[in-house]
């Protein structure tokens, strides 16, 4: 299944090109790897792959379906495509909070929250800080703490962005 599938897609900011690309295809299922130097596009990139940000010209098809930014339901769409940004922002809270904060705006119940949240931390390995004040953790725990977020409210699709 073709997850996305970009053609004649640009951005393009004070008259600087950002980013440019003829055409690309995506595959659903996979792990794709975007490499290349500082100021090639590839945070534009994944903005507009997680529909944070809109391309100035060309076509974004997700699932094979154009993505309209003037009529269409961007919320749904940001619903199934979670960016983790190279330096996430964490709540003043704990580390569960954290987790949980995503699913009680989707309305799951407290038990299935707990539940979920436990099978997040313990996918990353962070179960033993699940009470643990959130900006007291190192890089690394932040970066996973923000995977075991993304993880939690079951996205579609995972962007990561890495230095």
């Amino acid at each position: 299944m073709i997850l996305y599938r970009l053609h004649q897609l640009s951005k393009r900011l004070a008259g600087t090109t950002l980013l440019d690309i003829d055409q690309l295809t995506i595959e659903a299922g996979g792990i794709l790897a975007l490499i290349g130097p500082n100021g090639a596009g590839k945070t534009t990139l994944l903005n507009i792959l997680a529909f944070l940000d809109t391309p100035s010209s060309g076509t974004l098809c997700f699932q094979e379906k154009t993505v309209d930014y003037l009529h269409g339901d961007l919320l749904d769409l940001r619903r199934q495509v979670v960016l983790v940004d190279q330096h996430p922002i964490m709540f003043s809270t704990t580390v569960r909070a954290n987790i949980e904060f995503g699913l009680k705006i989707r309305s799951v119940g407290s038990k299935d929250r707990l539940r979920i949240v436990d099978e997040a931390l313990a996918t990353v390995g962070l179960s033993r800080y699940r009470e643990a004040q959130a900006h007291e953790l190192s890089g690394g725990e932040t970066q996973r703490l923000a995977l075991a977020r993304a993880l939690a409210i079951g996205a579609e699709v995972l962007l990561k962005a890495t230095k």
